[in-house]
């Protein structure tokens, strides 16, 4: 209840949830801390946003499945098109979880509402039509009684309303407030002609004539109350009034104006305990009480209502934070407004990625468009920073990103604000990095690697090296990445937690790192343990995205050693992981890797389906582009599965132009081996000159990048070309080579197939 204590809260939440299930008990801190009664003994564990969204996601699927087992259970939300994004996809994973328990979820919304479940096999919709005529004549004769003056009234509303209930109720109540109809409820009967009775043609005009014929009184305390929202406290309407200091109304006559209100039906007394609460009789009402406000009083109004909730509401300004920046832009107070989404965004950050952008993009405009004072540039500032940062994940154009960087890092050096600064760069770099131009980062690499080394602070240092030892790894210096990545590790062993706080996710990142780095160079046995490393980081510290990140890679480190089960399980778990944060740059990350492993495991068709869909997230979003050339280089291998010759020969050719533009040397390798491997199954031995131009291409790729993990399986295509050109005894030592230095690297999947190949080359 509202005015339980925190304790008391957290009493009753923990009650209920251990009855259901006592696994529920490692959860609650976070439970609490979502639901605003945080334990201040026992906080909720430090997590990134996509972590703390992952674990209240499964909380979700747990506590329907829990209660399913003991009882039936329904779910109703009302007016669904209001919904914010946040809640949506809340709502979206809670009616997913639903499926297979015994819960109904029922909700209602306007037809522009539009969500993925609705394609579902256990979604059932039910329009609500117009009411027939009818039924809008037993609708009237409920209002309106059996007088004989009354009869012919019903045919003449259902001509002009079309059967909309809300619109025949409003002119049942406008013809008795104008004197049209006499008598009580029930029993009206008509003291004019039908002919001369006017109607008006809209409900918005009914509406305004209600509005106009009340008394000055109530005029205003509607207007008022319209101004708060569709629902409003009695106690919050009392401050506004007061804050506004205009309307002159005392609390006597207010509480007589809101009793005329009620008994004209605009409003309606929703609540009475623990305090009374009103809504509107429908949001058309209030919009049209809102719409008849002069623009200056209308700002006027929003601003009392900001500084109303301000003090009414002051345990719970995080979650009316929102609201709060709505009404003070509405007021035309845009420093405050920004001041207040940033506050939104930052709680909305803890579940919702996507919403957190959306406010700092309301942050950096409303920053932009007020005064320029030390507080705006500070606002505007950090919010460039996170736009960048959440950018990445889902999405900013070029043009976008260079645009908040440079406006926004002048401003960081304006104030000598070097913690933004090196933020600004962290995040610029990424984007361009996780784009299509990994090289054009080094210049702000370099910078925030200068700037934190000369601030000597170990937070900054390690943030300015997370993106450089991965455009590195891009770029096809391994070696020095790894050095980098070294450093990395050792700020871990003084803080694991290092990064949260300055990027949004620990150290679980540096260790993903260093295991796709390790892959690279042919270290496998190490780079499944950097891996495992990371997932214990991102278990301990909720990093959710982050281990998303490290199952795709776990799984690619496992398509270098051969070993489809492995490659494929961790791609479904990085799927998983990422379709449950909804990051766009997850998304597209694990569906390629996913893609690939159905791939080594010969569902073709599988795999083109999954490549395709994630190269079209990438290109629609202008995310995780850096892995096209890998995607396409397994589409090509698809394709050729699929028997579509052309196809596989224009992936393969795209994705190796795509590596040469973005200057990625390990990825070329790769569309070189998958080239091979096409022009091997289309052209035979005619292809001999173009297969060994690759090879070779290959070979002096692997020489300049230290890409070890891709030296055997040059040995192994020309092993197959020494079969097409029927070479026996080339081809029997080139797989012995192959099996030698898979087994060396302890690549196990590929040893196994390789020493196959030589027992059936034996016989």
């Amino acid at each position: 209840e509202p005015r339980d204590s925190d304790h008391e809260a957290r009493r009753k939440i923990a009650g209920e949830l251990m009855l259901l299930d006592e696994s529920f008990q490692e959860l609650l801190p976070i439970l609490f801390e979502f639901m605003g009664v945080g334990d201040p003994a026992k906080p909720a564990p430090t997590m990134s946003p996509e972590g703390r969204q992952q674990r209240l996601y499964a909380f979700v699927r747990h506590l329907l499945h829990a209660r399913s087992q003991q009882e039936p259970g329904v779910l109703f939300l009302d007016d669904l098109h209001w919904i914010d994004p946040g809640s949506d996809a809340f709502l979206a994973h809670s009616i997913e979880a639903a499926e297979q328990t015994r819960t109904l979820w029922l909700v209602n919304f306007r037809p522009e509402y539009q969500a993925g479940w609705m394609g579902k096999s256990y979604y059932q919709q039910l329009p609500l039509r117009p009411l027939g005529p009818e039924a809008i004549a037993a609708l009237l004769k409920g209002l309106l009684g059996s007088d004989p003056s009354v009869a012919a009234l019903p045919a003449r509303i259902h001509e002009r309303t079309g059967g909309n209930p809300f619109f025949t109720e409003e002119i049942v109540q406008s013809l008795v407030e104008n004197g049209s109809l006499v008598g009580t409820k029930g029993d009206y009967r008509l003291e004019t002609s039908i002919e001369s009775l006017e109607i008006p043609s809209t409900v918005h005009s009914v509406l305004a004539a209600r509005l106009d014929r009340l008394g000055e009184r109530e005029k205003r305390l509607l207007q008022t109350a319209s101004v708060i929202g569709k629902e409003f406290t009695d106690r919050l309407l009392r401050a506004v009034v007061a804050a506004a200091g205009r309307d002159g109304v005392s609390e006597t006559e207010l509480g007589d104006a809101l009793v005329a209100l009620a008994r004209a039906e605009f409003i309606f007394e929703q609540s009475l305990y623990p305090e009374v609460e009103y809504a509107f009789k429908h949001p058309l009402t209030q919009e049209v009480a809102y719409n008849s406000l002069l623009t200056a009083r209308r700002a006027e109004l929003h601003g009392a209502t900001a500084s109303a909730i301000e003090a009414v509401e002051a345990d719970k300004l995080d979650e009316r934070a929102a609201l709060l920046a709505y009404h003070w832009e509405h007021a035309g107070e845009p420093l405050k407004a920004a001041h207040w989404y940033g506050r939104a965004a930052e709680a909305a950050g803890l579940d919702s990625p996507s919403e957190a952008l959306r406010h700092w993009e309301r942050v950096w405009e409303l920053s932009g468009a007020a005064p320029r004072s030390a507080a705006a540039d500070a606002l505007r500032v950090r919010a460039g920073a996170d736009l960048l940062i959440l950018g990445f994940r889902q999405g900013l154009p070029p043009e976008r990103v260079s645009e908040i960087f440079e406006e926004a890092k002048a401003l960081a050096i304006a104030r000598d604000d070097v913690r933004q600064q090196v933020r600004l760069l962290y995040a610029v770099s990424v984007n361009i990095i996780l784009g299509d131009r990994p090289r054009s980062a080094i210049p702000y690499l370099e910078e925030a690697l200068a700037l934190s080394d000369r601030a000597g602070v170990t937070e900054l240092r390690w943030a300015a090296r997370e993106p450089f030892e991965w455009a590195l790894v891009q770029l096809g210096e391994l070696a020095d990445a790894l050095r980098m990545n070294d450093e990395q590790v050792a700020f871990s062993d003084e803080d694991p937690s290092i990064g949260t706080a300055m990027i949004g996710f620990t150290t679980s990142n540096t260790f993903m790192h260093r295991g796709a780095i390790l892959m690279d160079l042919g270290r496998f046995e190490e780079a499944i343990a950097a891996q495992q490393r990371a997932e214990e980081l991102s278990r301990r510290f909720e990093d959710g995205e982050v281990a998303a990140w490290n199952d795709t890679w776990r799984s690619r480190v496992y398509e270098r050693t051969g070993d489809a089960g492995p490659a494929l399980a961790s791609a479904r778990r990085a799927v998983e992981a990422a379709e449950k944060i909804g990051s766009v740059f997850a998304r597209a990350m694990a569906h390629g890797a996913y893609g690939t492993a159905l791939g080594m495991s010969g569902d073709w068709s599988g795999a083109r389906k999954s490549l395709d869909f994630a190269l079209e997230i990438a290109r629609t979003n202008g995310v995780g582009r850096f892995m096209e050339a890998y995607q396409l280089a397994a589409l090509a291998a698809a394709h050729l599965g699929l028997g579509d010759g052309e196809r596989a020969r224009e992936a393969v050719e795209e994705a190796i132009q795509g590596a040469l533009r973005m200057e990625m040397p390990v990825a070329e390798i790769l569309a070189q081996l998958s080239r091979v491997r096409v022009l091997l199954a289309l052209d035979g031995a005619a292809a001999r000159e173009e297969v060994e131009n690759s090879l070779s291409r290959a070979d002096e790729l692997v020489t300049a990048t230290g890409a070890a993990s891709c030296e055997p399986q040059i040995h192994l295509e020309r092993a197959r070309l020494a079969e097409v050109l029927g070479d026996d005894t080339a081809r029997t030592q080139l797989l012995r080579d192959a099996n030698r230095r898979f087994r060396e690297l302890g690549a196990a999947g590929y040893t196994e197939q390789t020493a196959a190949l030589l027992a059936e080359a034996s016989r």
